[in-house]
């Protein structure tokens, strides 16, 4: 009789670790879905862009007009100077759908048509885009200038503004607003 207690008894061990370590492993599962999750979620609140994507803006580079020397006519050496963050602005907003929920999936795009008086660069030809995160939200960090700027709507929609002046040093905001014609 005692046999068959051991018997039970190890059985019942047996039981014990298996539930365990099962238990063990589905909390291990739980732990890592929820990372996963978290970390998609992430991904999309940025609006689909990587961290730290729209990092170096401020270094790009234009050129110094030449000089010329007081001695001689000959002009000086030509170089590329970085462009301070001075000369730039920042244009945010919001951009909601035809329901007033955020446009999940809009891009915002600005074209510098020319300069503002104060631009070190008086010429057009600079576009930046900025995609819409899930909260509706956009932000641009551009040169000064006057910029046209569109917004894509997924399906196809565009609206646009023309002559938006944004200035040195600024921040300033424009929100958009789906419009069915």
């Amino acid at each position: 009789m005692s046999r068959t207690v051991e018997s039970i008894k190890k059985t019942q061990d047996n039981r014990y670790k298996n539930i365990t370590r099962n238990y063990v492993l589905l909390v291990l599962t739980v732990i890592v879905a929820l990372a996963l999750v978290l970390a998609i979620a992430g991904y999309f609140l940025r609006g689909g862009i990587l961290p730290n994507a729209q990092k170096g803006l401020s270094l790009i580079t234009y050129p110094t007009e030449q000089q010329l020397s007081p001695q001689s006519s000959a002009p000086q050496s030509f170089s590329a100077v970085p462009q301070t963050s001075i000369d730039f602005g920042t244009l945010e907003g919001k951009v909601l759908g035809p329901t007033g929920l955020p446009a999940i999936g809009a891009s915002v795009i600005a074209q510098k048509e020319l300069g503002v008086i104060t631009s070190i660069v008086k010429e057009g030809g600079y576009t930046a885009n900025s995609f819409v995160t899930a909260d509706g939200s956009y932000s641009l960090n551009v040169p000064s200038g006057v910029y046209k700027i569109t917004v894509a709507f997924p399906d196809g929609t565009n609206q646009l503004v023309e002559n938006y002046a944004i200035w040195p040093s600024s921040s300033s905001s424009y929100d958009f607003q789906y419009l069915k014609i």
